[in-house]
C-alpha cells in the first residue's frame, strides 16, 4: 500500500472538503533507506502555497496501479515510452 508523509485531512474530514491541484514531480528514490523499505518511485506533490505531500510507491504498488494508468493508451505510444524507458537504465 501507497503512503503519504502526512494524512491527506487533518481532523474533521467535513471540515476540510476544498479541492486544490497540485503539482506532480516523479523521482526514482535511490540510497539505503529506499533500499530498506523496497521504495521504487517517489512522487512530490506541491501546492502552490508551498504545502506538499510525498508519495512513496514499492514495485508492489507500481504494478498494481499500472492497468489502469495504462487502460486507453495507444500501443504504439505505450512500445515508445517503455523502449526510451529502459533505454535510460
Amino acid at each position: 500500500m501507497a503512503c503519504t508523509n502526512h494524512t491527506w485531512l487533518n481532523g474533521s474530514s467535513e471540515r476540510n472538503r476544498e479541492h486544490n491541484l497540485w503539482k506532480v514531480a516523479i523521482r526514482r528514490c535511490r540510497g539505503s533507506w529506499c533500499i530498506d523499505e523496497e521504495v521504487k518511485v517517489v512522487l512530490t506533490l506541491k501546492r502552490d502555497d508551498g504545502d506538499y505531500r510525498l508519495l512513496r510507491l514499492t514495485e508492489k504498488d507500481i504494478l498494481s496501479m499500472l492497468p489502469h494508468l495504462l487502460e486507453g493508451v495507444s500501443e504504439k505510444k505505450l512500445a515508445s515510452a517503455m523502449k526510451k524507458a529502459f533505454a535510460k537504465k
